[in-house]
């Protein structure tokens, strides 16, 4: 036999071989690597702590956004900044509630001058980190003090209630 006679039922055979042993060996490689390397579950610590800061000094009805006619609704909601904090074994996030802001987030095994590496620099326009805007491209970010809560460890959610006009002209949610 030689690779310039036709032998039809030789070729089948072997490329068939050839794809068996292929799935077996992916197979097997794929059940070795999860019994000696499982993934591992992202750590979580308890849930975070809210701490108070400094009383709202804004009107809850105003608009919340210049150029935007949007308005805040007055649900009951909180009637102070606070700031939520969610820490792990890598970082520590630290929130608040005015605007759902990010407004630091701590690198736990990156330090500068023994202290945790902070990804977030400070600046006067009170704007600190990730912040929510309504609108387009400039548009001012969200300062109206939103309702937390914590549904799950390393969870937070802030919510709020904004009415804006319609296309009818009427204030819809």
């Amino acid at each position: 036999m030689s690779i310039n006679e036709p032998n039809e039922g030789a070729f089948d055979k072997r490329t068939l071989i050839a794809i068996v042993l292929m799935v077996v060996t992916v197979t097997v490689g794929m059940t070795v690597q999860s019994i000696f390397f499982p993934k591992q579950p992202l750590p979580v610590e308890p849930p975070a702590s809210a701490v108070t800061t400094a009383p709202a000094q804004e009107a809850e009805l105003a608009p919340a956004i210049p150029g935007v006619d949007l308005v805040v609704v007055d649900d009951g909601g909180p009637l102070a900044r606070q700031e939520y904090v969610i820490s792990t074994d890598l970082f520590e996030a630290r929130f608040t509630n005015e605007g759902g802001e990010l407004v630091s987030l701590l690198l736990k095994d990156h330090l500068d001058k023994g202290r945790p590496v902070d990804m977030f620099l400070a600046n006067d326009s009170g704007l600190d980190g990730f912040s929510l805007a309504f609108g387009g491209p400039g548009s001012a970010p969200l300062t109206a003090l939103m309702n937390a809560s914590q549904p799950a460890p390393g969870v937070i959610e802030f919510s709020r209630v904004f009415m804006a006009k319609g296309a009818s002209g009427a204030d819809v949610p």
